[in-house]
């Protein structure tokens, strides 16, 4: 059996469950899942499809509530048929786009929430001489290093794994020097960024 030592402190990292006592280090999720979507809309994107991760995880759920939020606050109605649970790889992506494109009135973009998804669905789109963004626009999450790398760039949010780290080792060295005092949980959230991308970007500036 698995013993925790009560008297070093716990961080959970990118990803958390609300447990007392328990500190933590994330970026706001909501926002990030919110602040893609309305740029897809504002590069003129009416139809926005979602491919979720599995919702029971905190980071999956927000960023589909940040979605669907940009959705309702742009007079977009919320189509529960535009949402596909997926793993986050690349194959899940290709199927997705398989499904979505098979409606009878399917997306004009899709806003995932990995960038391995976002991977595997525009070489789908590409596959089916979609051209992307002019006819279907793109977008991921995590800013993985691939994603700017490519001929097709890819729009991301970025995790900030780099401040996160630090963050968290800020912490924790924080709660190690005050080891004798009561410990107060910490919840760092950090701001999302958006990258905007090829993939993405219809209306040039």
């Amino acid at each position: 059996e698995r013993v925790i030592n009560k008297n070093v402190p716990l961080i959970f990292f990118d990803r958390k469950k609300d447990i007392k006592g328990v500190s933590s280090v994330t970026i706001n999720d909501f926002e990030g899942g919110y602040k893609v979507t309305q740029h897809l809309i504002e590069q003129g994107c009416k139809k926005i499809a979602h491919l979720c991760g599995d919702k029971k995880l905190e980071i999956y759920s927000d960023r589909f509530e940040g979605y669907k939020q940009a959705l309702l606050d742009n007079n977009i109605k919320f189509d529960e048929k535009l949402v596909l649970l997926t793993k986050s790889d690349i194959d899940a992506g290709k199927k997705a786009v398989d499904k979505l494109l098979k409606l009878k009135n399917p997306p004009d973009a899709i806003f995932c929430s990995s960038d391995y998804v976002a991977l595997g669905a525009i070489q789908q789109l590409k596959s089916k001489g979609i051209k992307i963004p002019d006819e279907f626009c793109v977008a991921g999450f995590s800013n993985e290093p691939f994603t700017k790398f490519m001929e097709l760039s890819i729009t991301s949010v970025d995790q900030s794994p780099l401040e996160m780290g630090k963050m968290a080792a800020k912490v924790f060295l924080e709660q190690v020097q005050d080891a004798g005092k009561v410990k107060i949980e910490k919840k760092v959230v950090l701001a999302p960024e958006l990258h905007i991308r090829k993939s993405s970007l219809k209306k040039k500036k």
